[in-house]
């Protein structure tokens, strides 16, 4: 599947849809779990806008839109192993 970032890249969207696609591409771990609603408000958009520019990506709906960006958003997260605690070099030494 294509990344979102690209999908956006080709589209071409109004003025509108280009704030909705400039705020879903910089705050897209907190966007993907917002409802249309929470998002024309925050953006102080109408939530047929927010609706609109899911369709201009070629998606069913806002809710098809916002199932896959939050499915990839999981995807992309990494999980980092713990990192070992910090140990003085003369520990580090007899533990050899």
């Amino acid at each position: 599947m294509k990344e979102l970032r690209e999908i956006i890249h080709n589209a071409e969207l109004t003025k509108t849809q280009q704030t909705i696609a400039d705020f879903v591409l910089d705050h897209s771990s907190d966007a993907c779990f917002m409802t249309s609603t929470e998002i024309a408000d925050r953006l102080d958009v109408s939530e047929s806008s927010v609706i609109r520019f899911a369709r201009s990506l070629g998606y069913t709906g806002f809710m098809d839109f916002q199932k896959i960006s939050a499915k990839n958003t999981r995807n992309r997260s990494t999980i980092f192993p713990t990192p070992l605690p910090y140990l003085p070099s003369v520990w580090r030494k007899s533990i050899k």
